[in-house]
Protein backbone atom coordinates (compact mmCIF):
# COMPACT_ATOMS: atom_id res chain seq x y z
CA UNK A 1 0.00 0.00 0.00
CA UNK A 2 3.05 2.27 0.25
CA UNK A 3 3.56 2.77 -3.48
CA UNK A 4 0.78 3.92 -5.78
CA UNK A 5 2.77 5.06 -8.77
CA UNK A 6 -0.11 5.03 -11.23
CA UNK A 7 2.02 6.23 -14.13
CA UNK A 8 4.26 3.19 -13.68
CA UNK A 9 1.37 0.77 -13.87
CA UNK A 10 0.47 1.67 -17.43
CA UNK A 11 -2.69 3.41 -16.27
CA UNK A 12 -2.29 6.86 -17.84
CA UNK A 13 -4.75 8.78 -15.74
CA UNK A 14 -5.35 12.49 -16.04
CA UNK A 15 -2.59 13.80 -13.78
CA UNK A 16 0.18 12.24 -15.88
CA UNK A 17 1.45 13.62 -19.19
CA UNK A 18 1.10 11.38 -22.22
CA UNK A 19 4.18 9.95 -23.93
CA UNK A 20 4.07 12.73 -26.54
CA UNK A 21 3.78 15.35 -23.81
CA UNK A 22 6.75 13.81 -22.03
CA UNK A 23 8.83 14.27 -25.19
CA UNK A 24 7.73 17.89 -25.23
CA UNK A 25 8.59 18.42 -21.56
CA UNK A 26 12.09 17.11 -22.15
CA UNK A 27 12.53 19.21 -25.28
CA UNK A 28 11.40 22.35 -23.43
CA UNK A 29 13.28 21.82 -20.16
CA UNK A 30 16.39 19.69 -20.68
CA UNK A 31 19.69 20.51 -22.38
CA UNK A 32 22.05 19.17 -25.02
CA UNK A 33 21.50 15.91 -26.86
CA UNK A 34 18.74 14.74 -24.55
CA UNK A 35 16.64 17.82 -25.37
CA UNK A 36 17.38 17.58 -29.10
CA UNK A 37 16.44 13.89 -29.26
CA UNK A 38 13.21 14.57 -27.35
CA UNK A 39 12.34 17.43 -29.70
CA UNK A 40 12.89 15.20 -32.76
CA UNK A 41 10.72 12.46 -31.23
CA UNK A 42 7.97 14.94 -30.41
CA UNK A 43 7.96 16.50 -33.88
CA UNK A 44 7.69 13.07 -35.49
CA UNK A 45 4.81 12.08 -33.22
CA UNK A 46 2.49 15.11 -33.37
CA UNK A 47 0.39 17.04 -35.84
CA UNK A 48 0.98 20.69 -35.00
CA UNK A 49 -2.38 21.64 -36.50
CA UNK A 50 -4.13 19.43 -33.94
CA UNK A 51 -1.91 19.83 -30.90
CA UNK A 52 -3.67 19.41 -27.54
CA UNK A 53 -4.29 22.41 -25.29
CA UNK A 54 -1.82 21.42 -22.58
CA UNK A 55 1.00 20.93 -25.10
CA UNK A 56 0.16 24.30 -26.62
CA UNK A 57 0.87 25.83 -23.23
CA UNK A 58 4.46 24.57 -23.35
CA UNK A 59 5.32 26.05 -26.75
CA UNK A 60 6.77 29.30 -25.32
CA UNK A 61 9.21 27.28 -23.20
CA UNK A 62 9.99 25.10 -26.20
CA UNK A 63 10.73 28.20 -28.29
CA UNK A 64 13.15 29.53 -25.70
CA UNK A 65 14.94 26.22 -25.30
CA UNK A 66 15.23 25.48 -29.01
CA UNK A 67 16.61 28.98 -29.57
CA UNK A 68 19.25 28.46 -26.89
CA UNK A 69 20.20 25.11 -28.46
CA UNK A 70 20.56 26.71 -31.88
CA UNK A 71 17.93 24.45 -33.46
CA UNK A 72 16.42 25.66 -36.74
CA UNK A 73 12.86 24.36 -36.64
CA UNK A 74 10.69 25.48 -39.59
CA UNK A 75 7.89 26.03 -37.04
CA UNK A 76 9.86 28.45 -34.87
CA UNK A 77 7.66 31.36 -35.98
CA UNK A 78 4.61 29.46 -34.77
CA UNK A 79 6.19 28.80 -31.36
CA UNK A 80 7.25 32.43 -31.12
CA UNK A 81 3.72 33.51 -31.99
CA UNK A 82 2.36 31.61 -29.00
CA UNK A 83 5.03 33.22 -26.83
CA UNK A 84 4.05 36.72 -27.96
CA UNK A 85 0.34 36.05 -27.51
CA UNK A 86 1.04 34.72 -24.01
CA UNK A 87 3.05 37.85 -23.19
CA UNK A 88 0.20 40.14 -24.24
CA UNK A 89 -2.52 38.13 -22.48
CA UNK A 90 -0.58 37.91 -19.23
CA UNK A 91 0.04 41.67 -19.22
CA UNK A 92 -3.72 42.14 -19.47
CA UNK A 93 -4.31 39.65 -16.65
CA UNK A 94 -1.73 41.36 -14.45
CA UNK A 95 -3.22 44.80 -15.04
CA UNK A 96 -6.74 43.69 -14.11
CA UNK A 97 -5.63 41.73 -11.05
CA UNK A 98 -3.34 44.52 -9.83
CA UNK A 99 -6.34 46.82 -9.57
CA UNK A 100 -8.25 44.22 -7.59
CA UNK A 101 -5.32 43.55 -5.26
CA UNK A 102 -5.05 47.25 -4.53
CA UNK A 103 -8.72 47.25 -3.52
CA UNK A 104 -8.02 44.42 -1.09
CA UNK A 105 -4.95 46.21 0.29
CA UNK A 106 -6.98 49.39 0.83
CA UNK A 107 -9.55 47.34 2.75
CA UNK A 108 -6.81 45.81 4.91
CA UNK A 109 -7.24 42.32 3.46
CA UNK A 110 -4.13 40.23 2.93
CA UNK A 111 -3.93 38.28 -0.30
CA UNK A 112 -1.60 35.58 -1.52
CA UNK A 113 -0.90 34.96 -5.20
CA UNK A 114 -0.95 31.32 -6.22
CA UNK A 115 -0.05 29.10 -9.18
CA UNK A 116 0.58 30.81 -12.54
CA UNK A 117 0.66 34.40 -11.32
CA UNK A 118 3.19 33.61 -8.59
CA UNK A 119 5.21 31.34 -10.87
CA UNK A 120 5.66 34.09 -13.47
CA UNK A 121 6.77 36.67 -10.93
CA UNK A 122 9.15 34.44 -8.99
CA UNK A 123 10.47 31.78 -11.34
CA UNK A 124 9.71 32.30 -15.03
CA UNK A 125 10.37 36.05 -14.79
CA UNK A 126 9.03 36.47 -18.31
CA UNK A 127 5.39 37.23 -19.10
CA UNK A 128 5.60 35.23 -22.30
CA UNK A 129 6.77 31.87 -20.96
CA UNK A 130 3.91 30.69 -18.78
CA UNK A 131 0.35 30.82 -20.22
CA UNK A 132 -2.52 31.19 -17.75
CA UNK A 133 -6.20 30.39 -18.13
CA UNK A 134 -7.17 32.13 -14.89
CA UNK A 135 -5.72 33.85 -11.84
CA UNK A 136 -5.62 32.27 -8.38
CA UNK A 137 -5.47 34.09 -5.06
CA UNK A 138 -5.75 32.96 -1.45
CA UNK A 139 -7.47 35.14 1.14
CA UNK A 140 -7.80 34.64 4.92
CA UNK A 141 -10.97 32.68 5.51
CA UNK A 142 -12.16 35.11 8.17
CA UNK A 143 -12.20 37.87 5.51
CA UNK A 144 -14.30 35.89 3.05
CA UNK A 145 -17.47 37.97 3.42
CA UNK A 146 -15.60 41.23 2.82
CA UNK A 147 -13.79 39.73 -0.18
CA UNK A 148 -17.08 38.63 -1.75
CA UNK A 149 -18.55 42.09 -1.32
CA UNK A 150 -15.53 43.81 -2.92
CA UNK A 151 -15.66 41.41 -5.86
CA UNK A 152 -19.37 42.04 -6.38
CA UNK A 153 -18.78 45.81 -6.17
CA UNK A 154 -16.06 45.50 -8.82
CA UNK A 155 -18.35 43.67 -11.23
CA UNK A 156 -17.26 40.09 -10.54
CA UNK A 157 -19.81 37.29 -10.30
CA UNK A 158 -19.64 33.71 -9.10
CA UNK A 159 -19.50 31.35 -12.07
CA UNK A 160 -22.47 29.09 -12.61
CA UNK A 161 -21.99 25.65 -11.00
CA UNK A 162 -19.07 27.01 -8.98
CA UNK A 163 -20.41 25.50 -5.76
CA UNK A 164 -23.00 26.39 -3.13
CA UNK A 165 -24.18 29.96 -2.78
CA UNK A 166 -22.08 32.00 -0.39
CA UNK A 167 -23.08 31.90 3.27
CA UNK A 168 -21.24 32.64 6.49
CA UNK A 169 -20.32 28.98 6.96
CA UNK A 170 -19.34 28.29 3.36
CA UNK A 171 -15.59 29.15 3.37
CA UNK A 172 -15.02 26.89 6.38
CA UNK A 173 -15.95 23.83 4.33
CA UNK A 174 -15.08 24.50 0.69
CA UNK A 175 -11.69 25.26 -0.82
CA UNK A 176 -12.49 27.89 -3.43
CA UNK A 177 -14.98 29.78 -5.60
CA UNK A 178 -14.68 30.61 -9.30
CA UNK A 179 -15.46 34.16 -10.43
CA UNK A 180 -15.61 35.94 -13.77
CA UNK A 181 -15.94 39.57 -14.81
CA UNK A 182 -17.57 41.24 -17.79
CA UNK A 183 -14.29 41.08 -19.75
CA UNK A 184 -14.21 37.30 -19.41
CA UNK A 185 -11.30 37.17 -16.96
CA UNK A 186 -11.49 34.14 -14.67
CA UNK A 187 -10.51 34.39 -11.02
CA UNK A 188 -10.26 31.53 -8.51
CA UNK A 189 -10.56 32.79 -4.95
CA UNK A 190 -9.24 30.20 -2.52
CA UNK A 191 -10.57 30.20 1.01
CA UNK A 192 -8.10 27.41 1.78
CA UNK A 193 -4.87 26.53 0.04
CA UNK A 194 -5.67 22.82 -0.30
CA UNK A 195 -9.13 21.41 -0.95
CA UNK A 196 -8.20 18.42 1.20
CA UNK A 197 -7.51 20.75 4.14
CA UNK A 198 -10.56 23.00 4.37
CA UNK A 199 -10.96 23.56 8.10
CA UNK A 200 -10.22 26.19 10.74
CA UNK A 201 -6.51 26.97 11.05
CA UNK A 202 -5.53 24.80 8.06
CA UNK A 203 -3.57 27.59 6.39
CA UNK A 204 -2.06 29.35 9.39
CA UNK A 205 1.45 27.99 8.86
CA UNK A 206 1.35 28.76 5.12
CA UNK A 207 0.52 32.39 5.90
CA UNK A 208 3.11 32.51 8.67
CA UNK A 209 5.90 31.25 6.39
CA UNK A 210 4.84 33.22 3.30
CA UNK A 211 7.17 35.77 1.72
CA UNK A 212 6.61 39.06 -0.04
CA UNK A 213 6.93 39.68 -3.77
CA UNK A 214 6.85 42.91 -5.72
CA UNK A 215 4.75 43.57 -8.82
CA UNK A 216 5.96 46.27 -11.18
CA UNK A 217 7.90 47.89 -8.36
CA UNK A 218 4.86 49.43 -6.67
CA UNK A 219 2.65 46.65 -5.30
CA UNK A 220 3.72 44.19 -2.61
CA UNK A 221 1.88 40.90 -2.26
CA UNK A 222 2.26 37.63 -0.37
CA UNK A 223 3.37 34.41 -2.05
CA UNK A 224 4.17 30.96 -0.73
CA UNK A 225 7.79 30.39 0.15
CA UNK A 226 9.61 28.13 -2.37
CA UNK A 227 9.20 25.00 -0.25
CA UNK A 228 5.46 25.47 0.22
CA UNK A 229 5.14 26.52 -3.42
CA UNK A 230 6.55 23.18 -4.53
CA UNK A 231 4.45 21.24 -2.01
CA UNK A 232 1.23 22.95 -3.11
CA UNK A 233 2.03 22.49 -6.77
CA UNK A 234 2.63 18.75 -6.50
CA UNK A 235 -0.35 18.05 -4.24
CA UNK A 236 -2.69 20.04 -6.47
CA UNK A 237 -1.45 18.24 -9.59
CA UNK A 238 -1.92 14.69 -8.31
CA UNK A 239 -5.57 14.21 -9.20
CA UNK A 240 -7.57 13.13 -12.22
CA UNK A 241 -8.28 15.69 -14.92
CA UNK A 242 -10.21 15.55 -18.18
CA UNK A 243 -6.98 16.16 -20.09
CA UNK A 244 -3.57 14.85 -19.01
CA UNK A 245 -1.78 17.71 -17.29
CA UNK A 246 1.65 19.02 -18.27
CA UNK A 247 2.20 22.46 -16.77
CA UNK A 248 2.63 21.17 -13.24
CA UNK A 249 5.80 19.30 -14.22
CA UNK A 250 7.25 22.38 -15.95
CA UNK A 251 6.36 24.59 -12.97
CA UNK A 252 7.93 22.14 -10.54
CA UNK A 253 11.16 22.05 -12.53
CA UNK A 254 11.26 25.86 -12.67
CA UNK A 255 11.12 25.96 -8.87
CA UNK A 256 13.71 23.23 -8.34
CA UNK A 257 16.10 24.68 -10.90
CA UNK A 258 15.87 28.16 -9.35
CA UNK A 259 15.84 27.25 -5.67
CA UNK A 260 18.65 25.30 -4.03
CA UNK A 261 17.39 25.51 -0.45
CA UNK A 262 14.12 23.58 -0.59
CA UNK A 263 13.31 22.44 2.96
CA UNK A 264 12.60 18.77 2.28
CA UNK A 265 12.03 18.09 5.99
CA UNK A 266 9.17 20.60 5.93
CA UNK A 267 7.67 18.98 2.83
CA UNK A 268 7.78 15.55 4.47
CA UNK A 269 6.33 16.96 7.68
CA UNK A 270 3.49 18.67 5.80
CA UNK A 271 2.77 15.51 3.84
CA UNK A 272 2.53 13.46 7.04
CA UNK A 273 0.48 15.89 9.10
CA UNK A 274 -1.99 16.57 6.28
CA UNK A 275 -2.22 12.94 5.12
CA UNK A 276 -0.92 13.87 1.68
CA UNK A 277 2.03 11.51 1.47
CA UNK A 278 1.00 9.79 -1.75
CA UNK A 279 0.78 12.95 -3.88
CA UNK A 280 4.27 13.95 -2.72
CA UNK A 281 5.61 10.44 -3.18
CA UNK A 282 4.25 10.10 -6.70
CA UNK A 283 5.03 13.63 -7.84
CA UNK A 284 8.64 13.71 -6.67
CA UNK A 285 9.39 10.25 -8.06
CA UNK A 286 7.91 11.16 -11.43
CA UNK A 287 9.92 14.39 -11.69
CA UNK A 288 13.13 12.61 -10.72
CA UNK A 289 12.63 9.70 -13.11
CA UNK A 290 11.47 11.66 -16.16
CA UNK A 291 13.30 14.98 -15.91
CA UNK A 292 16.18 14.29 -13.56
CA UNK A 293 14.78 16.72 -10.98
CA UNK A 294 17.41 17.72 -8.39
CA UNK A 295 15.76 15.92 -5.49
CA UNK A 296 18.30 14.27 -3.15
CA UNK A 297 18.25 10.48 -3.19
CA UNK A 298 18.01 10.32 0.59
CA UNK A 299 14.84 12.45 0.41
CA UNK A 300 13.27 10.17 -2.18
CA UNK A 301 14.19 7.13 -0.11
CA UNK A 302 12.74 8.66 3.06
CA UNK A 303 9.48 9.58 1.29
CA UNK A 304 9.16 6.08 -0.16
CA UNK A 305 9.47 4.50 3.28
CA UNK A 306 6.64 6.47 4.88
CA UNK A 307 3.67 4.26 5.66
CA UNK A 308 0.29 5.14 4.20
CA UNK A 309 -3.01 4.93 6.07
CA UNK A 310 -5.91 3.04 4.43
CA UNK A 311 -7.88 6.31 4.31
CA UNK A 312 -5.19 8.14 2.36
CA UNK A 313 -4.61 5.18 0.05
CA UNK A 314 -8.27 4.94 -0.95
CA UNK A 315 -8.71 8.71 -1.17
CA UNK A 316 -5.71 8.99 -3.51
CA UNK A 317 -6.87 6.09 -5.66
CA UNK A 318 -10.29 7.68 -5.92
CA UNK A 319 -8.92 11.11 -6.89
CA UNK A 320 -6.97 9.53 -9.74
CA UNK A 321 -9.91 7.84 -11.42
CA UNK A 322 -13.05 9.28 -12.95
CA UNK A 323 -16.24 8.26 -14.68
CA UNK A 324 -18.09 7.11 -11.57
CA UNK A 325 -21.79 7.94 -11.55
CA UNK A 326 -21.73 9.23 -7.98
CA UNK A 327 -18.18 10.55 -7.99
CA UNK A 328 -19.23 13.79 -6.33
CA UNK A 329 -20.82 11.96 -3.41
CA UNK A 330 -17.76 9.80 -2.81
CA UNK A 331 -15.42 12.79 -3.12
CA UNK A 332 -17.57 14.71 -0.65
CA UNK A 333 -17.37 11.75 1.73
CA UNK A 334 -13.58 11.88 1.71
CA UNK A 335 -13.68 15.66 2.22
CA UNK A 336 -16.11 15.25 5.11
CA UNK A 337 -13.98 12.53 6.72
CA UNK A 338 -11.12 15.00 6.87
CA UNK A 339 -13.18 17.46 8.92
CA UNK A 340 -15.83 15.28 10.61
CA UNK A 341 -14.88 14.54 14.22
CA UNK A 342 -17.71 12.17 15.20
CA UNK A 343 -16.23 8.77 16.00
CA UNK A 344 -19.32 6.56 15.97
CA UNK A 345 -20.63 5.25 12.64
CA UNK A 346 -24.06 6.76 13.31
CA UNK A 347 -22.45 10.12 14.11
CA UNK A 348 -20.33 10.03 10.98
CA UNK A 349 -23.29 9.11 8.78
CA UNK A 350 -25.52 11.80 10.21
CA UNK A 351 -22.77 14.38 9.93
CA UNK A 352 -22.12 13.38 6.32
CA UNK A 353 -25.80 13.72 5.42
CA UNK A 354 -25.80 17.20 6.94
CA UNK A 355 -22.63 18.01 5.01
CA UNK A 356 -23.99 16.78 1.67
CA UNK A 357 -27.33 18.51 2.28
CA UNK A 358 -25.53 21.80 2.71
CA UNK A 359 -23.20 21.14 -0.23
CA UNK A 360 -26.14 20.47 -2.56
CA UNK A 361 -28.08 23.45 -1.17
CA UNK A 362 -31.19 21.56 -0.12
CA UNK A 363 -33.31 22.38 2.90
CA UNK A 364 -34.75 18.96 3.67
CA UNK A 365 -33.31 15.45 3.71
CA UNK A 366 -36.16 14.09 1.60
CA UNK A 367 -34.92 16.28 -1.27
CA UNK A 368 -31.51 14.57 -1.38
CA UNK A 369 -32.47 11.59 -3.63
CA UNK A 370 -33.83 13.95 -6.28
CA UNK A 371 -30.72 16.14 -6.23
CA UNK A 372 -28.37 13.14 -6.21
CA UNK A 373 -30.13 11.62 -9.23
CA UNK A 374 -30.01 14.97 -11.06
CA UNK A 375 -26.29 15.25 -10.28
CA UNK A 376 -25.68 11.76 -11.65
CA UNK A 377 -27.50 12.57 -14.88
CA UNK A 378 -25.48 15.77 -15.32
CA UNK A 379 -22.30 13.79 -14.73
CA UNK A 380 -23.23 11.24 -17.40
CA UNK A 381 -24.11 14.03 -19.86
CA UNK A 382 -20.86 15.89 -19.16
CA UNK A 383 -18.59 12.86 -19.60
CA UNK A 384 -20.52 11.66 -22.67
CA UNK A 385 -20.30 15.11 -24.29
CA UNK A 386 -16.56 15.32 -23.55
CA UNK A 387 -15.76 11.96 -25.11
CA UNK A 388 -17.89 12.76 -28.17
CA UNK A 389 -15.80 15.88 -28.74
Amino acid sequence: MNNVLLHKSGNKVGCWPTEQQEFLLKAALLHGKEAKDAWAAWRNAVDLDNIDHESQMLLPLLYRNLSSLGIKDPNMNRYQGVQRKTWAKNHYFFHEVENLLREFNTAGIKTMLLKGFAMIILYYKDYGLRPMGDVDILVPVEKAKEVIQILFNQGWRIQKDSGPSFTEEYPALIGENHFENTQGLLLDVHWHLLEECAYAGADDDFWMESVEANIHGNLTVNVLNPTDQFFHLVVHAMRWNLQPLVRWAADAMMILNNEHDIDWKRIISQAKSRRLILPVKNGTTYLHDLLGAPIPDHVLNEIQKISISPFEYHEFRFKNHSGKLFEGLVGTWFRYRRVGNKKSFAGLLWGYLEFIKYYMEVKHFWQLPVHITAYGLRKIRFVFKYWLN
